[in-house]
C-alpha cells in the first residue's frame, strides 16, 4: 500500500498486489481506497473498513504498507498527522488479518530491495506510473528469487 494522497481534503490509499519474485514481479490488481467523509475519524473507518473487507476476499502472504519519509523539518499541519493516523488504522487492519505485515518507509523499502530510493521509485513507475511507491512497497514484499 501506498502512502494516502489528498482528494480534495480526503484521502485516498492506492493499493497494489503483487505475485512473483522482485526480479520478475507481476502486478495483480491495482486499486484505490477512498472515503466521502469529510471528519478525520470517519475517515479512518471508512478506510479501515475498505481494506478489511477487500483484505478478506484474498489469499495473502503478507503486506507492506509505505509509511511516511522523514521530513527534515518538523511539521504541524493537519495533513501529516491525518497521514499517520491513516498509516496507523491500515497496520492495525493488516495485522488483524495477516502473520507477515511490515510499515517502511522510502528509504527502508529501498535497503529491502538493496536499491536507492530512487531507483525504487522508478522501478514503481515503470510498473504502474499512478501508484509507483505503493508498486515499490509491494515489491519489498516479495522474496527475492
Amino acid at each position: 500500500m501506498g502512502f494516502p494522497s489528498a482528494a480534495r481534503g480526503r484521502a485516498v490509499v492506492s493499493c497494489v498486489l503483487a505475485d512473483g519474485t522482485r526480479s520478475t514481479p507481476k502486478l495483480i490488481e491495482s486499486f484505490d481506497l477512498k472515503t466521502s467523509a469529510d471528519a478525520v475519524v470517519d475517515q479512518l473507518e471508512d478506510l479501515a473498513k475498505a481494506l478489511s473487507s477487500k483484505i478478506a476476499g484474498l489469499s495473502l502472504d503478507g503486506a507492506v504498507v509505505r509509511t511516511a519519509d522523514f521530513a527534515p523539518v518538523a511539521s504541524r499541519r493537519a495533513a501529516a498527522a491525518q497521514r499517520l493516523l491513516i498509516e496507523g488504522a491500515l497496520l492495525l487492519v493488516c495485522r488483524s488479518r495477516l502473520a507477515n505485515v511490515n510499515a517502511r518507509n522510502g528509504k527502508e523499502v529501498g535497503e529491502a530491495l538493496a536499491i536507492a530510493k530512487k531507483d525504487v521509485i522508478a522501478r514503481g513507475r515503470s510498473l504502474d506510473a499512478r501508484r509507483p511507491d505503493a508498486v515499490a512497497a509491494a515489491l519489498s514484499a516479495l522474496p527475492d528469487n
